[in-house]
């Protein structure tokens, strides 16, 4: 069976700058996939590079918790890419923004389970010597149940070695930005995926992006307006990041204790104000968010 005939469209899921996802059902495995459709222009020689990298990326690794490639196919004459992936229903994102518009309470059992989930997979990807760099709700797919998670889009995800070398910033969403990326620091480390999982396991509280900024500026002063303007007593070595500003408006620390209502407890308080640190080298490893309390109270 060719490969154009064992593929049935379902349904588009999305469309992008990098193609278009449809839901498919295979016939040759008798299983629904989402199939990513990459065409790509003609003055491009060879594969975009984030398609590449997250081909190669996806092949080394496995994990529960992570999207599985069941198979590629490229087509040179047409020059078309197929990336074939294990279905879910949903992202994160519109499950968070589902239980909103249904005006279901926060289930404090169920974002356990959902975030150690995903710290679980991240875990693996930082033991195995690879940054995600792009970690927000819509990155990572879910079940309509809400019980299994997979963290997905590896397109800017790449492999780093200690010491850590210089690496572009331009990466992750704005409202997941670690600070030390919005002001042009390029020898940043695994820190940027545990800010990007802090701003992640606040959405799962609340329901909306912690740092809604409309630029980098703004986003950067909205971090500031909580845990203050840093300077070298709080985060050594700021004044050497190259966008820092010493003119930077001098925010005071007001922290995150106005959160504690509802759900959202001292133990999880104490979980986020420890991964939204300014000062990367001061955040949890994802080792120690998974032995945290919260997850065991």
């Amino acid at each position: 069976m060719s490969f154009k005939n064992r593929i049935e469209k379902l349904e588009k899921l999305g469309e992008g700058s990098y193609g278009k996802v449809y839901k498919i059902f295979d016939h040759q495995r008798n299983q629904i996939l989402a199939m990513k459709k990459i065409k790509m222009s003609n003055d491009e020689e060879g594969l975009p590079p984030t398609t590449l990298r997250e081909i190669t990326l996806l092949r080394e690794v496995s994990h529960p918790s992570i999207v599985h490639m069941f198979d590629l196919r490229y087509y040179f004459r047409e020059r078309k890419l197929y990336l074939m992936f294990e279905y879910m229903d949903m992202d994160l994102r519109k499950f968070i923004d589902r239980r909103t518009f249904e005006k279901r309470e926060v289930d404090v059992a169920q974002v356990k389970r959902i975030f150690y989930a995903i710290v679980d997979a991240v875990d693996y990807l930082h033991e195995n010597n690879i940054m995600h760099r792009d970690l927000k709700p819509q990155n990572i797919l879910i079940n309509a149940q809400g019980d299994s998670i997979k963290i997905a889009d590896f397109g800017l995800a790449r492999h780093f070695n200690v010491p850590f070398r210089k690496y572009s910033k331009e990466i992750v969403t704005l409202w997941y930005r670690a600070p030390e990326i919005i002001m042009g620091h390029k020898s940043y480390g695994l820190g940027v995926d545990i800010w990007s999982l802090g701003c992640i396991f606040y959405e799962l509280f609340f329901g909306r992006p912690i740092f809604q900024g409309d630029c980098q500026v703004q986003t950067l002063f909205l971090i500031f307006s909580r845990l203050g303007t840093p300077n070298e007593t709080t985060w050594p070595g700021v004044s050497e990041v190259p966008d820092f500003k010493p003119e930077f408006p001098k925010f005071k620390r007001t922290g995150f204790d106005d959160l504690l209502r509802g759900k959202f407890d001292t133990l999880a308080l104490d979980l986020l104000s420890h991964m939204l640190v300014l000062d990367p080298l001061k955040r949890l490893t994802c080792r120690e968010i998974k032995q945290h309390p919260f997850f065991k109270a």
